[in-house]
């Protein structure tokens, strides 16, 4: 059963950072992870094909480019789909889990960093949280009143670790045979 799982917050917050360290985690307990990043910020995304062939054929006009080796594959799109259909086309690569950074307003199951009160509202806007990840012992504290699972960044093995058990029941080293 493929699982999805969203990790949300403001800009700078640490989502790629904790995503970073749960992909290895993950992996190292034979899980296939494909992650969906949003990039948020506007402006164009930073690609290393523009003196390639699939560069050169975007700048004639290609509104996408797909370069297929046998051991991997890039798509490089100007009409990027909505995520749900992203989902479909990742899901046909067989991960065992989709993660998913940013795309606040979406309803998957996700965990919200806060890195301090001003961001709190962040949660109560957000649909499906599952866990609060919090910079502050205050903010810990103050989810930890609530229906939320409120996690520490630091240390970042304990907050992958629930993580885990969030999204598997468990945190054995063999996550993929789950």
């Amino acid at each position: 059963m493929m699982r999805i799982f969203q990790v949300t917050g403001y800009s700078g917050s640490g989502k790629t950072t904790l995503l970073t360290h749960w992909v290895r985690h993950l992996s190292d307990r034979g899980v296939k992870v494909s992650v969906i990043k949003h990039h948020g910020h506007g402006g164009a995304l930073i690609r290393g094909d523009r003196e390639k062939d699939s560069g050169r054929l975007r700048e004639a006009g290609a509104a996408s480019t797909v370069a297929i080796s046998p051991g991997e594959f890039q798509w490089i799109g100007t009409e990027p789909p909505p995520l749900k259909e992203m989902i479909d086309l990742i899901a046909r690569t067989g991960p065992d889990v989709i993660l998913i950074e940013g795309y606040k307003r979406e309803a998957y199951p996700k965990a919200v960093i806060v890195q301090n009160e001003s961001d709190r509202g962040l949660v109560t806007k957000s649909t499906n949280v599952k866990a609060v990840i919090c910079r502050e012992k205050q903010d810990e504290d103050y989810f930890a009143s609530g229906s939320f699972e409120a996690l520490n960044t630091h240390p970042m093995e304990d907050t992958v670790k629930a993580l885990t058990k969030i999204l598997f029941g468990d945190d054995t080293d063999d996550l993929a045979a789950l």
